[in-house]
């Protein structure tokens, strides 16, 4: 006898069956691009069949009403799902665009609201009346307007897969059309399976959701059995030993275990044995390198990983680190790989755009970012006694107007060597404005700073009848005390050199009259 225990137990079954090849296809890793699509199937025909199942456990008629109609959502969505599946399954993982997708589950989207909503079921079903619900739930109602809307698209959606498998298999080589059979199969089952449910009583189990379950064991093994996989790992293999970027595979102990051609081409450049490298425990692949005339230097990546620097072919190349962890389908650590990327042209731009954010083109040296970055380094206790010379240049103005601002312009580039020549290797001097320079020298007591003073004063003297008397105001402080702030002191040092500038001022004054 048929009872709704039977149907439960074979629901259950077909339940079972789904998650078995949704997992085997999550765990084997069939085809990348097509599980998502395939899990969202699985998602609806799972849900399909619990509303199955609680429908045939309830005991309340209004509960079974509303259960009968609570499956639509996901027979509605499944058509838009399976449609994706096929343009993915022939064209390389690609979906339609996001509008389309949307405009594709309009329908649907309707009727999962008319499905969830208790007053608006009747737009489904209307005249339900439930018969008997011991031993086998029997109903009867009649269908209505939405159904047939929902079912029409619904055949549209499929003929369409249909359509595209019919169109691919003739375009397909022999070796690859039985995954169109089986695709094609699986749709045919899908489509078919439906056609009972318009002539037979409700006490009658749902064959749809019995060809759904077939449907989707044939889209697996359509699948499995499909050349692309197989091709794919070929594909995979193939690129791993042509690309450009030396690779090196390691296991959790650090030992290198496999390498592909370019990391061997390197290191036997480099005159190691792949042999070597294999035996060897590393931290890091670059310790590997630098034993056999690698260099490792600063140009850290997020991972921790140096840039590692390395002469080949007569050449300096740099290669930048990149490390991926391998873990297995439990989460497992297994290893790592470490890609080195040629990065030789983008560190050399770097070094320039650095070089140019650091320097003032027109004198070369420091500009003021660089001397706010090495002031935070010279500003600590070792370095006391720190002095600072301020400087600014006297009459630059009337050297441009005068003689011209390419004469202005050798101004300040003598001014420029002057100061540089006087900074001490350690110290820097740099210029901080259009007229404006500044030394910085660690170590410096205030009697050794104002010999400096006196020294650049003396070496400008040399200049000052070619730029018609320009000279430099200097004004000098001392740090002493590590508690000492800087700026304030450089302000002092800047007060100072403008005292300096308004007697020059007055003396050149003096001798005019």
């Amino acid at each position: 006898m048929i009872t709704d225990a039977v149907f439960i137990t074979i629901y259950a079954a077909l339940a079972v069956m789904v998650v078995a090849t949704t997992i085997s296809f999550a765990v084997n890793r069939l085809h990348d691009r097509l599980s998502k699509t395939y899990f969202w199937i699985s998602a609806c025909v799972i849900g399909w069949l619990i509303t199955n199942i609680i429908y045939h456990v309830n005991d309340d008629a209004q509960r079974v009403e509303y259960t009968d109609v609570l499956a639509f959502p996901f027979i509605a969505f499944l058509p838009v799902f399976l449609l994706q599946f096929t343009l993915r399954f022939y064209r390389g993982g690609r979906r339609p665009r996001e509008r389309g997708y949307i405009l594709l589950s309009i329908i649907p989207m309707i009727t999962t609201v008319i499905s969830v909503v208790p007053s608006l079921n009747g737009l489904m079903k209307s005249g339900y009346t439930v018969v008997q619900l011991y031993p086998l739930h029997i109903t009867s109602h009649t269908w209505n307007a939405w159904f047939y809307v929902h079912a029409g698209y619904s055949y549209v959606l499929i003929a369409a897969c249909c359509a595209v498998v019919v169109w691919q298999y003739n375009k397909q080589p022999k070796e690859f059309r039985i995954p169109s059979v089986l695709l094609i199969a699986g749709i045919g089952i899908a489509y078919l399976s439906n056609i009972p449910s318009y002539n037979v009583p409700d006490e009658i189990m749902d064959s749809t959701v019995i060809g759904v379950c077939l449907s989707m064991v044939a889209l697996y093994f359509a699948v499995v059995n499909n050349p692309a996989v197989a091709f794919l790992t070929a594909a995979r293999k193939a690129l791993y030993n042509n690309m450009e970027f030396p690779v090196f595979i390691m296991n959790q102990q650090e030992y290198i275990l496999d390498m592909n051609q370019a990391a061997k081409d390197m290191v036997e450049t480099l005159g190691a044995r792949p042999e070597e490298i294999h035996s060897m425990a590393l931290g890091d692949v670059s310790s590997a390198i630098t034993n056999f005339g690698g260099t490792v230097k600063e140009g850290f990546a997020k991972d921790g990983l140096p840039h590692i620097f390395l002469r080949l072919n007569g050449e300096y190349v740099v290669f930048k680190q990149v490390r991926k962890k391998l873990i297995d389908k439990k989460g497992k650590l297994l290893g790592s790989y470490v890609v080195m990327i040629d990065i030789t042209g983008l560190r050399q731009k770097v070094d320039e755009l650095q070089w140019k954010a650091e320097v003032d083109v027109l004198t070369g040296i420091p500009n003021r970012r660089a001397f706010e970055q090495k002031i935070v380094e010279l500003d600590r206790p070792e370095n006391i006694p720190l002095s600072f010379i301020v400087g600014d240049v006297n009459r630059l103005k009337q050297v441009n107007d005068e003689l011209g601002h390419k004469q202005g312009d050798a101004l300040l580039k003598n001014i420029a060597e002057v100061l540089m020549n006087a900074s001490p290797e350690e110290g820097i001097a740099a210029r901080v404005g259009g007229d404006e320079f500044i030394v910085v020298l660690p170590h410096y007591n205030a009697t050794e700073a104002q010999m400096t003073v006196n020294i650049i004063h003396t070496e400008l003297k040399k200049i000052e009848k070619k730029f018609i008397g320009a000279s430099i105001a200097l004004g000098c402080v001392t740090k002493t005390q590590p508690e000492q702030d800087v700026n304030t002191l450089i302000h002092e040092a800047d007060k100072r050199m403008y005292s300096q500038k308004q007697y020059d001022r007055r003396s050149r004054g003096a001798r005019r009259k």
